[in-house]
This record gives C-alpha cells, structure tokens and sequence, in this order.
C-alpha cells in the first residue's frame, strides 16, 4: 500500500501504520515500534499530510 501509486491509498495506510505505532494503549512499557520507526514514520506522514496546496488530494 505505501508504494500504491494512488496518493489517497498511500495516505491511507500511513494513516494505519500510526495507528498501529500508537496501539500501545496506556501502559507505556509496550513499544510495538522503537522510538527511531516512529520518528520515521512520521516524517513520511508528514510529507502527504502537510501539502501546500490543501485540496490536491481528497482525504
């Protein structure tokens, strides 16, 4: 899915990937991601999520 050539699918499934970075719920001793895949995960949100141009996509 993150090599999907449709943007809105792309977006999509970083949209999961935080998801699934964030389901540690509230006991913060499980890390189902380290803290360096999260920071890379979110610059990669970051890049389709921030656009200059707000209605580019339709998400």
């Amino acid at each position: 899915l993150y090599r999907s050539e449709d943007q809105n699918v792309r977006v999509r499934a970083l949209v999961g990937l935080c998801k699934c970075a964030a389901s540690a719920g509230d006991d913060c001793s499980r890390q189902p991601m380290d803290d360096e895949s999260r920071t890379k995960l979110a610059m990669a949100c970051r890049k389709y999520l921030v656009v200059e141009n707000a209605n580019k996509y339709s998400v």
